[in-house]
């Protein structure tokens, strides 16, 4: 167990092995050093007793205090280190440039932390990409293909395109990969949006809201920054997960202009024969995790339809 974890106990330890100690004192300065009756005598004998059992009640509630006190900080050092290696781990995303936010709690997280802390607490890029390639294999990746496969959500024919992309990214035909991958992106945000628009609709001023939360500016209703946008906004739970996936997509992936070429697949510069230094196994690994993240996505506005349905049946 960390040592800082071990204070509480040891703490709890001294404390008592003191008031032990006092209580005990306090007992034997009471000894009457001068002959006395053999009334008086049996009369402090019996008193003595009694503070003796009154020193091991005292004690007795003091130690189960102060192990409730300990359990209690125990209990929140877990849950500040928790949600300090939560944190952690979002910066972590930020450094390496993956979108690997839907892993946090996972053995990914856990591996990067630790990579983290074995490095001076800094992050050693290449280390944790090699880290980051060898968790999202190619199982994984087949994984992704079959969760996108089944979902009702997503356009069938787009669905086979999909899956020609991951066939080819096995491959390693990167580049081929991910014009496929950025040229459906766009189609698959539609279809979440559209999904959603058949439980959840948004007035003009609920626009007009998503458009200042996220900084849109004066982004179309039909834009698809804004379709993701408003389908984040109606995600519950895990919002600083929703939070840093939204700015992943909307800095990077659908930003306007040159900015972030190098490290980023950019979906309108590289749709456009703008971008050419896509043809990477880290360019194609970003745009997956991008589909695996519309994917989960899909997945919660699935759940969101059969909801409302069953609602409509109740009713």
């Amino acid at each position: 167990m960390n040592d800082k974890l071990m204070e509480p106990q040891k703490a709890t330890a001294q404390i008592l092995k003191c008031a032990d100690s006092i209580c005990a004192k306090k007992v034997r300065e009471m000894a009457v050093p001068f002959a006395v009756s053999d009334i008086m005598r049996e009369t402090l004998s019996l008193f003595h007793e009694q503070m003796n059992e009154l020193q091991k009640t005292m004690i007795s509630g003091i130690q189960e205090t102060l192990q409730r006190l300990a359990q209690v900080n125990l209990q929140f050092t877990h849950k500040y280190k928790k949600t300090f290696d939560r944190l952690l781990f979002f910066e972590i995303a930020k450094e390496t440039g993956f979108p690997i936010y839907l892993e946090c709690d996972t053995e990914l997280q856990d591996m990067l932390v630790e990579s983290y802390r074995a490095n001076d607490n800094s992050c050693n890029i290449n280390e944790m990409q090699q880290i980051i390639f060898e968790y999202y294999d190619e199982e994984y990746v087949n994984s992704v293909c079959r969760s996108f496969a089944n979902s009702n959500i997503f356009n069938k024919e787009r669905v086979g395109l999909l899956k020609q992309g991951i066939a080819v990214y096995q491959l390693h035909y990167f580049a081929a990969a991910n014009s496929l991958f950025a040229a459906q992106m766009g189609g698959m945000i539609r279809d979440l949006y559209a999904g959603l628009s058949k439980t959840r609709k948004f007035t003009q001023s609920e626009k007009n809201k998503v458009r200042r939360a996220f900084k849109l500016g004066n982004c179309r209703d039909d834009s698809e920054k804004l379709m993701l946008a408003e389908v984040i906004s109606e995600q519950e739970g895990g919002i600083m997960i929703w939070c840093h996936v939204a700015r992943f997509f909307l800095k990077y992936i659908y930003s306007s202009g040159e900015g972030y070429m190098e490290e980023y697949p950019k979906r309108h510069m590289i749709c456009h024969g703008i971008q050419t230094n896509y043809d990477t196994r880290k360019m194609s690994l970003k745009l997956i995790l991008c589909i695996d993240i519309l994917t989960e996505l899909a997945f919660r506005v699935g759940k969101m339809k059969e909801t409302a349905q069953q609602v409509i049946i109740v009713i």
